[in-house]
Parts: structure tokens; sequence; C-alpha cells
């Protein structure tokens, strides 16, 4: 009976503990909303339990709502966070039971965002507050409000101090540069600019011209291949303290882009659709009075395949005049269209999104687009509670027509600008043969078709078709994040990127720059293929009082890439612009492999809650060290006292609400280039830009008479070659002040790079080659970086934020190779005007010669002593002018510009009133100076507006090039050399043009200030949106870029750059297509 009773009373025990089973195996839901401290919703601000890796973001609204499952919920108390930019984190307890839980957060201000998560790279994060040096978290909602969404390099601009980037041009597929904390080699291309790595993925960002950078057509910046769209987060690693733990890649800094990725719960889509309309920050830069000709008479031309006097010095012009500029530039247009879709389980999670964007540009014709598809989906899998699996791929596809530009006979701009007032570009078919027509050949006989126009008419410039690209492009990688213990956590990616560049470059019969016709074809495929494994331990020595964290980790990386130049002349019909419609042509062919291997070990230590600890440790094999030296080991260390802590404000509360001193050391590199340890031979192809000859079409080949030869390399091997080496101490503090509704952020830092690769010359006769690399230089660069922000004002339908920001670099060659001044960068200007690295000034300085001054020392043959003749009373570099009132050339090579900027600063107010928002951004830069080579040569050409002049006497130091020589000094310093127009002709058509010795004369400042973004958004997410169109919200933006700008600068724009980001030498005009001002519409529907 006893027995019978007992499994009676136990089986009601068992049915009596159902419900408490049940209910512990109910998933829970916890949803709420977050509002700032006046009541307004906070969007986009994450909410999540760090310990079960679960969560979401808030809605429009503010409200935010995810599930737990089941199986994690067993009635345990768990930390839950809000955070979001621009508020301090809030983090509360909850007791995790089943069924809904209501917590709403109230976020407080602070722009300081001291818990807010950093990445630091190689899949190493902290918090803000434990940073020892300076990482920008660049705001990616300003990132789409810079209205390029082509570039995201070029969107960059103004975003951090010290971060100096410069658009080629406004053209489609224009390339953008980015320097931070100036430039540490003397290497231009992607070796001066940063390293862009992609969810922990390194990606090229090269910049490769077809035909040169100097002409050719503009060519883009590989990183603008990523769609801006699906970006969540950059982080800028501008010091060696942040930027070690990628080695030997890292002296110019490093831009890590984190995409964006899926979130647990409903299904939501987000639609964008941008519409941009460009056009050209327009300056008044031609005459109008004066025609064709010489000496004031007419130029004539009577007869066919006439060559009429190609300068404007004519009589005034008696008919119709050609607005040269408004000719050929229109409004151009971008459609760019996104969607993005997100959700996934408690356990799955996916992010896919499509982007389209189809950009015509603002030259006239149908040969300047550029459009651009793209695919992402990346998603995660946790197939146990400790391991989850993951996969990012992307595709992007390219297509785009160009237009030929810069130092080159066939380009736009240079026909365009040199064209006299009086002719009409228009008419560019001659109407009786149907020929190729231009003002220097207005007549061409039916037998013209191989000969040269002098300058290619303009319309026939961008009415040819043959200059197109294509590219495709894949970035794809799995990873692993795997947590065995609750102290330990390990993470493995793989990942692969790769493109093939297809490009096409064209001069169809006629084109001056090769009147029997061109076709060049260039194909390069770059895959780089990466592995990273992280693991990290985390430790306590004693709650509260050391914490911290050791991480070990290892790359293996492998770059390809190889490239096919094929160039064919002399076209067999006018048609196709194909490379077998040419008589012959001549290719090339490069190759290279480069492998690398790193280590690298970091620990961390939190010490009382104020005292932040980081170490690191990397080391690097890379195939491209030379064999003496195979590795190379990367130092990092920083500390950040939290001061404020110490005082006892934890809270981080009150009128002195915040203090950190930090301080980090570090060491970068820049790895040997490839190949440059190995002596090897030569075909000596023509087609090479180190051929035999004098590089204007008399190479001598190898090859003779159908039998190969073989030379050898122009660069000798040097097998002790060692990384270039990178070493910057950081100083730094961090204030907060009434509740971190302000805060201040001051750094210093001294960057010193020894190593640096040169290329010296070697004696040929003795090793058969020209030049050889060596680590001989040094470089340093010292700044100053100030960033402020506040939240002025902040209530639940008004808002004022203001940001400020102030940088300021000073680099400086100390030294080259012994008995070495400088080194020119030969392709990287002209004569009179070359790219160097000088010795005593920053890199990437321009040479050329100026006329005499005053208080240089100068003795100058068949002149004097010009000191004496200037007189004790001169002004220092005054302008010395000889007794007929005319400078004299110096004959010395020296340095006549440095593009470099003294300072930037850049300011950000945004007001909010109620659900509209307008933010602007004015950008400003000074010192800095630009070479204006387009004006030197349309002074010769008499087209310049500043030619006008001719019918007025002049002088210099009174009505003549004063802001470039303002005092003037030497006995003719009170005579008028130019009376008539024949004097000023003489004078421009001379020393004083663009065709002279002196290029001095036509260096101006490029400093600007430009109103570089404003924006004014509206965003409806009232109940009665989702009742009546189905949708959460609709936002509506109109903004504009480069809307305004104020310089001193004579030429179009003074950031617009030659090269672009083929150059390290910027500051380079001639014959620029210019930088475009954009108006945007957007809308953006959220579900």
């Amino acid at each position: 009976m006893h027995r019978q009773w007992s499994r009676v009373l136990a089986l009601a025990g068992a049915v009596a503990a159902c419900p408490a089973v049940v209910r512990a195996q109910t998933a829970a839901t916890i949803a709420g909303r977050v509002t700032g401290e006046a009541g307004q919703p906070l969007v986009a601000a994450s909410v999540f339990i760090p310990s079960l890796n679960y969560g979401t973001t808030t809605r429009t609204d503010g409200t935010y709502s995810f599930t737990v499952p089941a199986n994690r919920v067993s009635g345990q108390t768990v930390a839950i966070t809000a955070r979001v930019v621009g508020y301090r984190a809030e983090t509360v307890q909850i007791t995790l039971r089943g069924g809904t839980i209501t917590q709403n957060f109230t976020l407080a201000t602070a722009p300081a965002q001291l818990s807010a998560v950093v990445v630091t790279g190689a899949g190493t994060v902290t918090t803000r507050e434990r940073l020892g040096n300076v990482i920008n978290s660049i705001d990616t909602t300003a990132i789409q409000r810079a209205s390029a969404p082509q570039n995201v390099v070029a969107a960059l601009a103004g975003k951090a101090p010290n971060v100096v980037v410069r658009e080629q041009s406004g053209e489609p597929g224009s390339s953008a540069s980015i320097k931070i904390r100036g430039v540490a080699t003397v290497t231009g291309g992607a070796s001066s600019q940063p390293l862009f790595v992609v969810d922990g993925q390194p990606i090229d960002n090269s910049t490769v011209s077809t035909n040169g950078g100097d002409q050719s057509t503009v060519t883009q910046n590989r990183a603008a291949d990523i769609n801006p769209n699906d970006i969540e987060s950059i982080e800028i690693l501008k010091s060696a303290a942040a930027a070690a733990i990628y080695g030997a890649r890292a002296a110019n800094g490093v831009v890590l882009i984190t995409t964006k990725r899926g979130r647990a719960g409903t299904t939501s889509y987000t639609l964008n659709s941008t519409n941009t309309f460009d056009n050209i920050m327009k300056k008044d830069i031609l005459q109008r009075s004066y025609a064709q000709g010489a000496n004031g008479t007419a130029a004539t031309c009577t007869v066919l395949n006439c060559t009429p006097d190609r300068r404007s010095w004519g009589p005034a012009v008696s008919g119709p005049t050609f607005d040269h500029i408004d000719d050929i530039f229109d409004t151009g247009t971008t459609f760019d269209e996104n969607l993005n879709v997100t959700g996934g389980t408690e356990r799955t999670l996916f992010f896919v999104s499509g982007g389209l964007t189809r950009q015509n540009g603002f030259i006239v014709g149908p040969n300047n687009y550029y459009n651009r598809a793209t695919a992402r989906l990346k998603a995660s899998h946790r197939l146990f509670n400790s391991l989850n699996v993951g996969g990012n791929f992307y595709y992007v596809d390219t297509r785009g027509g160009y237009v030929q530009k810069g130092s080159n006979i066939s380009g736009l701009l240079l026909g365009s600008l040199r064209t006299p007032p009086n002719f009409d570009n228009r008419q560019y078919i001659d109407s009786a043969t149907g020929l190729h027509r231009s003002f220097r050949f207005p007549r061409p006989a039916p037998t013209s078709l191989t000969r040269s126009r002098g300058y290619d008419n303009p319309f026939f410039v961008l009415n040819n078709p043959g200059n197109k690209s294509e590219l495709g492009r894949v970035n794809a990688q799995v990873n692993l994040d795997w947590r065995p213990l609750d102290w330990l956590r390990v993470q493995e990616t793989f990942g692969a990127d790769n493109y093939d560049d297809d490009r096409v470059e064209a001069l169809p019969l006629t084109s001056s720059n090769r009147p029997d016709g061109q076709v060049t074809r260039f194909q390069q495929t770059n895959l780089e293929i990466d592995h990273n494994l992280l693991v990290t331990a985390n430790y306590t020595i004693r709650p509260n009082w050391w914490t911290g964290t050791v991480s070990a980790g290892q790359e293996l990386n492998s770059r390809r890439y190889r490239s096919v130049y094929v160039n064919g002349v002399t076209l067999n019909a006018p048609q196709p612009l194909d490379l077998q419609n040419t008589l012959s042509y001549q290719p090339s062919e490069f190759r290279s492999l480069q492998h690398i291997q790193g280590y690298f070990l970091q620990g961390t230590a939190d010490l009382w809650n104020q005292l932040y600890l980081t170490g690191l440790v990397r080391d690097d094999g890379y195939s491209t060290f030379g064999a003496s030296k195979r590795t190379a080991l990367f130092p990092s260390a920083s500390v950040a006292w939290s001061f404020s802590h110490a005082l006892g404000n934890s809270d981080e509360r009150g009128a002195f609400s915040f203090g950190k001193l930090r301080f980090g050391y570090g060491q970068t590199g820049r790895e040997p280039p490839v190949y440059a340890t190995i002596s090897a031979f030569s075909t000596g192809s023509a087609s090479l830009n180190e051929g035999f000859g004098s590089g204007y079409g008399d190479f001598i080949n190898a090859s003779q008479s159908g039998q190969g030869g073989l030379v050898n390399g122009f660069v000798l091997g040097n097998n002790d070659l060692r990384p270039e080496r990178s070493t910057e101490r950081e100083f730094g503090a961090d204030l907060g002040f009434l509740d971190q509704r302000v805060t201040l952020g001051v750094t210093y830092y001294n960057k010193r790079s020894t190593d640096v690769i040169i290329a010296l010359p070697v004696n040929a006769g003795q090793t058969g080659s020209t030049r050889a690399l060596k680590n001989a230089a040094t470089i340093s660069n010292k700044g100053l970086e100030v960033e402020f922000n506040a939240r002025i004002y902040q209530s639940k339908n008004l808002g004022f934020d203001l940001g400020a920001q102030f940088g300021r670099n000073r680099g400086l060659v100390e030294a080259l190779a012994e008995g070495t001044e400088f080194i020119p960068y030969n392709l990287e200007g002209f004569t009179g005007a070359i790219g160097s690295s000088t010795v005593g000034y920053a890199p990437g300085v321009i040479r050329g010669l100026d006329f005499a001054r005053c208080g240089r020392h100068l003795t100058i043959e068949g002149v004097g002593d010009i000191d004496a003749l200037c007189g004790a009373n001169a002004k220092k570099d005054a302008l010395f002018l000889a007794e007929d009132g005319l400078p004299v050339p110096d004959p010395t090579d020296r340095v006549i510009a440095d593009p470099n900027p003294k300072w930037t600063m850049g300011f950000s107010p945004t007001l909010r009133v109620s659900r509209l928002t307008l933010s602007a951004f004015l950008d400003v830069r000074r010192g800095g100076e630009v070479w204006n080579g387009t004006k030197g040569i349309l002074y010769y050409f008499g087209t310049h507006k500043d030619t006008d002049i001719r019918n007025q006497q002049g002088a210099y130091g009174k009505n003549y090039m004063t802001s470039r020589y303002p005092d003037v000094a030497g006995p003719g310093a009170n005579v008028t050399p130019f009376k008539t127009a024949q004097d000023w002709q003489a004078w421009m058509n001379g020393e004083g043009g663009g065709f002279g010795t002196v290029s001095g004369q036509f260096i101006e400042s490029g400093s600007f200030t430009k109103l570089r973004e404003v924006s004014l958004a509206y965003t409806a997410d009232q109940p009665w949106v989702r009742r009546s169109l189905g949708v959460s919200s609709i936002n509506v933006r109109v903004s504009g870029r480069n809307v305004a700008q104020w310089t001193p600068y004579t030429g179009f724009d003074p950031e617009a750059n030659l090269g672009g980001a083929e150059f390290l030498t910027q500051g380079i005009d001639y014959f620029n297509n210019p930088v475009s001002r954009s108006f945007v519409i957007a809308f953006t529907v959220n579900r």
C-alpha cells in the first residue's frame, strides 16, 4: 500500500512540475523602445545580449524586438545593452524567462561614444575608451550624403583630420587618391596609398592607366568597385601603433570597411533611389574678343589642307564668337538604385543587396559614361551554440566609355581651350569631304585621311567611341567563429579577391596624336587570396581590477598579377577600332606572384577600469624581401588612462565628465617592389617605357631582322632589400564636458620612415643596367589633429549638433642617398614642372625654373649680381626686373611648388526639426600650390582671358601678375615693357608663356573653402505611412556636393589633378577635365 501511494505521489509531482518545464522551454521575446533624453526615437540603435550573441536594431520609431530561443532560456539573469552613435550605451540586467519581456532605454547624449566597439584590424576589436591611439570612425550616413556613389574614396574627403583626398576629375570612372598623415615613401601610385581591408579581406586599390596618367583617359582606383550602400562602418587606422597589426603593408595607414550584415527578426527591405545631376564649376577663363592670327592680322586659309596660324593674337572679332567651354559640357546624370534585404532567425542571418549605377557624364556625347552593377550575399548560421559559420559573396561588373584628356593633342580640353573664339568647333566634319576638321586644319582634302589636324577638334574627340573598359570582380570569403569555452574564441577567415580588367583605347584615322590610327588593348588580372586565423583568450586576474585578453593570429596571403599590353598602329580601314584592323602591333606581357606569411601576438590589460595597456608584435615573411633577411618584426604598444575615473567620476557626468590621456608607439612597413631582388633579362621592347631611344618613337629593339635578342634588365637586382620602416609616436588626450555633450580630442604625432627604397643610377657599362633599388632615404611626418563635437541642443522635436576638425602635417624628406639632392618623377609632370622628392621638402614637390628673385644670392651670366642690382631696400624674393622692365630667367633648377596643404579644417553642423534634418559640411584647405600649366599654354595661344590686357599698357608690379609677384625691384622696376599688343604677344610667345622655360610664373595657391556637402532630409514614419502605404518609413533627401567654392586659384578647380591616384605628385593642372558640382534627390523606402 505504501509503495502504491509513493508511485501516486511521484506521478502527481511530475504532473505538477510540467508547467514549470514548459515555461522554462518557452522562447523569450524582448521588446521595447530606445529614445534620447528628450524623448526622441533613436533609429538604428543596436540592442543585444552580449553573453548570448542575440540582438537587433531599432526601427525608425525607435522600437525593437527580438527572440531568444527556448533552449537558451533558463530563467537566468543576463545583461542587455542598447548602443547608438552619439549616445552613451546603457546596460541593464533582466531575468530571461519565457514570454514577452518589455525593456525600454533612455540614452544620454555622448558624442565621444566611449563604449562603442571599434574594429582594430585582423579580426580584433575593442572599445573606444580603451584605445591608446586614434582610430577615426566614419559615419556611413555621411558617406551616402557625399553624393559620390561611384567612388567611396572620393566620399571620404574631409571626413577626418589629416586624411587628404583629391579627385582626378568629375568624369565618370575617374580616380581619387587618399593620403593619411602625409606620404611615407618616395614611390607613387598604390605605394603611397593606404591598405584597404573589406570584412577582414585585403583588397586591391591600385590605379593603372592604359597609356600614362598625364594623357590617355581617366582611370578608376579599384576601391571604387565597392558599393557604398553596402557599407556599415569605416575605420581609418592612422598611426603605426594602430596599423602595426598589418605589418609591412601598413606604412601609409589602413582603411577598414565592414559591410552590412543580417539581423534576426522579421525580414526587412530597403529600397534606395538616388538621382544625381552633375555640371562643372565653370570659370570664365577664355577671351572672346580677338580672332585667330598674329600681330593683329587675321589668319587665312584659302586652299585645301592649309594650316593657318594656330594663335589668337589676331584682330578684334567682327562676327559671332563661341563658348568653347559650354560647347563641350552639359548636365550629367547618375541614377543609383539599391535594394537591401535583411533578416533571419535566432540561428540564421542573411543580408542580400543589389545595386545598379548608371552614370552619364557632363561631357557632351555618348562616350562618357560609367555603369556599375553589384550583388552581395552575406549570411551566417549557428551550427551549434558555440559554432557559427558564415559566408560573404560580392560581385561587381563595371563598364565605361571615356574621352581622351591631358597632355595629348588628341585630348578634349587641349584642343578646345586653344581654339580661337571665332571658330565653331561644332562643325567638326567637313561638309565637302566628310572628314575631320579643326581650327588648325579647317579645309581637309579628300586625300588627308592620314594627316594630322594639329590638334583634334574636341567634338571629334568626344564622338570617338574607341575608349572603353569592362571589369568583372568577385570577392568571396567563408568564416568560422568558434567559442569552445566562455573565455576562448577562435575565428578563421578564408577569402579571395579577383578581378579581370579589359580595356581598349583607340585613335581613329586623322587623329592628331596618330593620324594613321592606333588601337591599344590592355588586359590585367589580379587575384589575392588571404587566410586569417585568430585565437583570443579572455582572462580575469581579479574582477574590476585586472582583466584583459591575449590574441594570437596568422595571415597567409598570395597575390598574382598578370597584364598584357598590345599596341597596334596604322588602321587598315576606318572601322572597326580593333586590333585585327591594324597593320602591325607590338605586345608586351607582365606577370608577378607574391607571398606573405605573417604572425602576430597581442596582449591587453585593463587595470582598475581606468588604465588600458595594449602590446603587439607582428613577424612578417615576404617573398619580396631580400634573401639576406626574409622576415621583419613590427612591434607596437599603447596606453590609455581614463584619469577622470581616478578622480572618482566613474559615471562620466558633470561639467568635466571625462578625461583620457593616451600614448601610442608602433612600427609599420612597406614591402619592396616585386622582383626587385632579382637581376633579370629584358627584350628591350619598344612598347616598354624603358626601351632604347628617346621615348618619342625612335626605340631600338634588342630583337633585329627576325632574330630574337635579350639584354640585361634595366633595374639591377638587390638581394639585400629590406622593407621600408615607419616608426611613429603618438600623444593625445580625449576630454568630455557637460555630461559629454561636448567632446574634444587632441593628437600630436611624429612619424619617421627609414630604409625608404629609391632608384639610384648605376654604371651601365659594368652592370648592363641603368639603376638599382636601395634602402637609402629617410622621411618624417609630424602633425597635429583636433576633433570637436557638441550636441548644443536636444529635445524631442529640435536638435542642433556641431562638429569641427583641424589637421596639420609637415612632411620632410630628411635624406636620400649620399650625394643625391632630389629624385625626379619624369612621368609625373612636364619639362620645367617635374614632380620630385627633394631633400628639405615634403615628397611630391614640383621642380623647375623661376625668374630671378632678390635675396637668392644669384649671379647670372650676362646680367650680373642680382642682389646688388636689386638694391639694398629690395624685399626678399622680390621679382628682379632688368632695364627693359622684364624679368630674367633664373637657370637654377629648384623647387617651385609644394602641393601639400599647410592645414585643413572642416565644419559639420546638423539641425533637426521634428522629422526634418538639415546638414552641411564646409571643407577648408589652406596652403598647397598648383602648377597651372593650362594657363601658361593659353597665354601663348592668346585664348586666355588674361590676354585681353593686350589693349592696355602693362608692367610687372603694377597691373600684371601681381598675385604671383607682388614685389619688384631692379633697374626696370619703373619701366613699362608692354605698350602694344605686339609687345604682349612677343612676351607671351616667349618666356612669358607656357612654352617658355620658366614654369614658376604659373604657380598658384591651391587654398580653398568649399561647401562640400549640404543635405535636407525628411523622414515620414507616422502610423498613417504604415497603414496607407504598407511601409515603415519613407525618406526624401535633397542634397548637393561641391555646391560652392571660394579660392584664389584661377583654373577650374584646385583639387583636380592630371594623374589622379596614379601620381604621387599632386597639383598638376594641364588641360585636366574639371571636378563636378552635383545636385541630388534621393528616396529611401523601408519595409
